[in-house]
């Protein structure tokens, strides 16, 4: 009877504590939040796919091509257009496809060879994804109609199966790379937002314990009565909360990579020559992206500053409030926009834009990735223009914490009562 009596009382406090409730419904929120934006980058990407015209490049006009263009145009509703060029095809269409000048061979020998081309100017796998799906359509209808279009035009049995396919291009501004290395640079940089975000997310989660426990455990009086300034103290729980942090990181990653280190190597191949590069490596180079300085650096100085922004915002919250109950309420909303927004990019992607620059360097999370993106569209003013708003705003967050440290509302917190109904 204790016991269920102890067991009622705990689950009431639960259920009386107002952060309990409201992490749940955050939760709810937040989830509700993420699958929405997967709903929304998947309904764009459909949505561009379904109005998305097909540029068409004629080099020889012959009987056979003339009747799969119209029969083509009339079996996709009047979404092929005719150009000059491919360039010009993919600028006005978005996709384009380049038909060879000796189709009629190539259907007769039972493989076609096609080249295509998309436009994308969201660097996100999911824009690139939906263009690429639209060239793949296109050709297994093109598929599909070249036996049923060249025995209509030569009156014969054509061959017993035609294979098309298409050596894919994907156009980044001015910027043109096969397909595979787009899809590819595009999941790396949608993959270290996701990084990013949970490790500064969880940095402002510890920087607003520090503070928060202090003042609960009666030991945060005794630290400023010390002849410290307090702008020591600040930069110290703002280091001590990014090592937790890196620590964590380390810990997490560490633990989903290790299967892949102690993995055993696979066996050299019967010529005795092993892999000259990997996957990465020969993007990067195939992209003049050197790893170190377009990846690794842009990511560690993202890391860095989003360290120090989210541990002077975690200080800040920890500052002004009187309780761990209330900084828990107050830095679970700052986390999961961190992490929510790391999805966003994964599933949305974004366009390069001074405004989107601003955006990203504010909220660090998709700083490598905007950097990244802007090395392949040949815009580094846009890296630039991050990285000092970046920088800016690390230096305004930790001299407002700073400001609000020498403040006396640092040792009780904001209180807010609330008057009981009588």
């Amino acid at each position: 009877m204790t016991l269920s009596v102890l067991v009622k009382r705990e689950v009431k406090a639960f259920l009386k504590n107002p952060a309990f409730i409201f992490s749940l419904v955050l939760i709810v929120v937040m989830y509700s939040v993420l699958f929405g934006i997967m709903r929304v980058g998947i309904e764009q990407a459909a949505t561009e796919a379904a109005r998305v015209n097909v540029g068409v490049v004629v080099t020889n006009h012959t009987q056979l091509l003339s009747e799969l263009l119209w029969t083509l145009n009339a079996t996709t509703g009047g979404r092929v257009r005719i150009y000059n060029t491919l360039a010009d095809a993919v600028q006005g269409e978005g996709v384009g496809i380049l038909f060879p000048s000796n189709l009629d061979q190539l259907v007769e020998s039972g493989v076609v060879e096609l080249r295509g081309s998309v436009k994308v100017l969201s660097m996100g796998a999911m824009s690139a994804q939906s263009r690429l799906m639209v060239l793949e359509s296109a050709r297994s209808l093109i598929e599909q109609l070249l036996p049923e279009v060249y025995s209509k035009v030569y009156n014969t049995t054509p061959p017993l199966s035609v294979k098309v396919r298409v050596s894919s291009s994907v156009v980044y501004y001015e910027r043109e790379m096969s397909s595979q290395s787009f899809i590819f640079i595009s999941n790396i940089v949608s993959f270290i937002p996701i990084l990013i975000g949970i490790i500064i997310g969880s940095n402002a989660g510890y920087a607003t314990q520090l503070v928060a426990f202090e003042k609960v455990e009666k030991a945060f009086e005794m630290l400023l009565s010390q002849p410290i300034k307090r702008s020591k103290v600040v930069l110290a729980k703002i280091i001590g909360a990014s090592i937790a942090s890196i620590i964590f990181a380390a810990a997490y990653f560490g633990g989903l990579l290790l299967p892949l280190v102690i993995m055993p190597l696979a066996p050299e191949t019967s010529s005795g020559a092993g892999i000259e590069s990997s996957p990465l490596q020969a993007t990067l180079e195939g992209l003049d992206i050197n790893p170190i300085t377009g990846i690794v650096l842009p990511t560690i100085l993202a890391l860095l500053l989003g360290l120090l922004a989210s541990g002077s915002l975690g200080i800040l919250l920890g500052s002004l409030v009187s309780d761990e109950r209330t900084a828990g309420i107050l830095i679970t909303p700052v986390m999961m926009i961190y992490m929510g927004l790391s999805f966003a990019a994964l599933f949305l992607g974004f366009e390069l834009n001074y405004l989107m620059a601003v955006i990203s360097g504010i909220l660090v999370v998709t700083l490598p990735s905007l950097y990244v993106a802007s090395i392949l569209a040949n815009k580094t003013a846009l890296a630039m223009v991050s990285m000092s708003s970046a920088v800016l705003t690390c230096i305004v967050l930790v001299l407002i914490s700073i400001v609000v440290f020498n403040k006396d509302i640092v040792v009780l917190g904001v209180r807010v009562r609330f008057k009981r109904g009588e």
